[in-house]
């Protein structure tokens, strides 16, 4: 059985052609990266409250007032290509996002107001923390912002957040 000379000529241009496409779209994977759709959220009062100790709940020194966060782009790494094996590095994407926190100081002193902003998967587990603070006087009303990244990998498993709060009196 003989093979006719255009079935070689096949195999030996579409086999590399198949090669380096995969190639080049595991490189530029800014074909197929975006904010994952999920990736995102708000809450806002009555639902949600900052739960006290027993020595505050009748009389709290903050009112909780909204959080929110939000994808704003993807950013991904270039990578240099100087070999053929070099396009099967897979460059790094992270997810840009921004949170915010908004809080009511209800006492009669200035209190620096300190978030921790936890990013969280279906489970309950913090994939992600960033903290902030800022200065509320009496009775004003703070938002508490902060931009911060988190790799794409881990942007995919957040399905919500959760936060701690703090505060201490200042001069």
């Amino acid at each position: 059985m003989r093979y006719h000379p255009v079935w070689y000529g096949l195999g030996f241009t579409s086999l590399p052609v198949a090669v380096l496409l995969l190639g080049f779209f595991n490189i530029y994977v800014a074909y197929n990266r975006e904010i994952p759709r999920e990736f995102g959220a708000a809450s806002k009062a009555p639902d949600t409250r900052i739960d006290w100790g027993d020595d505050e709940k009748e009389d709290p020194p903050l009112a909780y007032v909204y959080d929110s966060f939000r994808g704003l782009r993807v950013k991904t790494e270039t990578l240099k290509i100087g070999s053929f094996w070099d396009l099967w590095n897979r460059p790094v994407s992270t997810v840009l996002y921004k949170w915010e926190f908004s809080v009511t100081n209800l006492t009669d002193e200035k209190k620096l107001i300190s978030v921790t902003y936890e990013l969280e998967g279906s489970m309950g587990e913090v994939i992600k923390t960033s903290s902030s603070s800022k200065a509320a006087n009496p009775g004003e009303t703070i938002t508490i912002e902060e931009f911060d990244e988190i790799p794409h990998q881990d942007a995919l498993l957040v399905t919500g957040s959760g936060w701690l709060i703090g505060r201490r009196s200042i001069d």
